[in-house]
């Protein structure tokens, strides 16, 4: 069955890499992608674990994946007309020339800011880890930070102060970079280094400090998708989008490293076989799911999807829902004894609330909506709106690990980071015009 999942997927990429014109810049080519990473994880692990994935698995799992691309497709086939201020190129994609840039004073308070949540996020951290017994240093937070903060039934509240400074801290450092990367496409000049500034106090924060380690993977997708505005919408960019060699092979690199090292801590903090760990975090979401379709396996009562948003609805005073946060386990043998996960992909939640359809309905619904947003900030020359976009486009990698769209970004969180950015790019940021002579338009008729 593994084969047969595999040739699909292959089958997958190449019909979607020929539907998007031989151009890899394309969500159902990243879902295909991931997907396929899973299958080779899936091959490795016969010779380890005693696991049979299940037809019915493939099926649904390939429908999902085909509503996906039919989403997409149908979103890029279906443009917005365009407003005739703006200058664009012959695909309807604006190519004006603009630099961001921001005042030293601005970005210097800033920096103070960042440096103020770096050390509140750190003096949190500590008492976390001092209320469930371990001692407050920078190896316990890499290392026990997530254990100890699932040590408490309910969950922590980092102060209505420190959160909004962690989502202001966030929200520059992605204006900083955007602008500081745009900046050094269009003229080198306005790309001053110092914007940087508060970008590495943010690196800092979320490579240390984080309580789960999705933060660092959030960040490296967020960076790659305004690096593609930046190319893509101007016409000293690269007009198919392929990135220097090097950039390619030192971020592919720096991925599976972290990938690697978050694979290592996993399985001395779990007390398992890295083989194991590193296997799971690869595919363990599929077998997961195989066990709940064929034998119910992680089945909870209530709704799975919407949970934080219900739970926001009934501190509030309504009549919501009741919801299931927290998924079972499901177990199997492994070589090196019992191993399992309580991931189980997006399609589960999405089964059990809405059933087989509705999971097919909605991978189809997350790709026209993203493929909608991802074309208008292509069309227009707003900062925020870029931003804004690259701050919640996560969900899209994650749909084959577990549900981010419905639990994360359909909630009330998110309208106060696009506010906070807004706020920043019309108060903080001047957007400039620069004049170019009509010498070489970008092309996008790959997208």
């Amino acid at each position: 069955m593994i084969i047969l999942f595999a040739s699909f997927v292959i089958l997958y990429l190449y019909f979607t890499y020929r539907v998007n014109n031989k151009n890899v810049f394309s969500f159902a080519m990243i879902l295909g992608a991931i997907s396929l990473v899973q299958v080779i994880g899936l091959a490795i692990s016969t010779g380890t674990w005693q696991i049979e994935i299940d037809i019915r698995t493939v099926i649904i799992i390939a429908a999902c994946l085909i509503a996906f691309l039919i989403g997409e497709q149908l979103a890029k086939h279906t443009r917005f007309r365009m407003s005739s201020h703006r200058k664009t190129n012959s695909n309807g994609f604006s190519y004006s020339e603009y630099v961001y840039t921001i005042k030293p004073y601005v970005i210097g308070l800033m920096s103070v800011i960042s440096l103020v949540t770096l050390v509140l996020t750190y003096r949190y951290d500590v008492s976390v880890l001092s209320r469930a017994g371990y001692s407050g240093n920078i190896l316990n937070i890499l290392t026990f930070i997530k254990s100890a903060y699932n040590k408490f039934d309910t969950k922590l509240d980092t102060g209505t102060i420190l959160t909004m400074l962690q989502i202001v801290d966030k929200a520059f450092a992605y204006i900083c970079f955007y602008s500081f990367y745009n900046n050094r496409i269009v003229d080198k000049r306005y790309a001053k280094k110092k914007c940087l500034i508060p970008c590495f106090i943010y690196l800092v924060r979320v490579l240390l400090l984080s309580i789960t380690r999705t933060g660092l993977i959030r960040l490296l997708i967020a960076i790659i998708v305004l690096i593609a505005f930046a190319q893509f919408t101007n016409s000293r960019g690269k007009t198919d989008f392929k990135f220097n060699r090097s950039a390619i092979r030192i971020s592919v690199l720096l991925f599976l490293f972290l990938i690697f090292l978050f694979c290592f801590q996993q399985s001395l903090r779990r007390n398992e076989n890295i083989s194991d760990t590193i296997l799971i975090y690869l595919c363990g979401s599929i077998v997961a799911l195989n066990f709940y379709i064929t034998e119910g396996v992680g089945s909870t009562s209530g709704f799975e999807t919407f949970n934080i948003l219900f739970e926001s609805l009934r501190k509030r005073g309504f009549s919501v829902p009741n919801t299931e946060v927290v998924y079972p386990y499901a177990y199997w043998k492994s070589n090196f004894g019992i191993t399992g996960t309580n991931v189980y992909t997006a399609i589960k939640p999405y089964m059990h609330d809405y059933g087989v359809l509705g999971a097919i309905f909605l991978y189809f619904l997350i790709a026209f909506i993203y493929r909608k947003a991802f074309d208008s900030c292509l069309r227009n020359n707003y900062i925020a709106r870029r931003v804004a976009f690259a701050s919640f486009v996560f969900p899209i990698f994650m749909l084959q690990y577990s549900d981010q769209f419905l639990n994360e970004v359909v909630q009330f969180s998110p309208i106060i980071h696009i506010f906070i950015i807004y706020l920043f790019s019309k108060f903080t940021v001047h957007t400039k015009p620069i004049k170019r002579t009509a010498d070489s338009a970008l092309t996008l008729g790959a997208l």
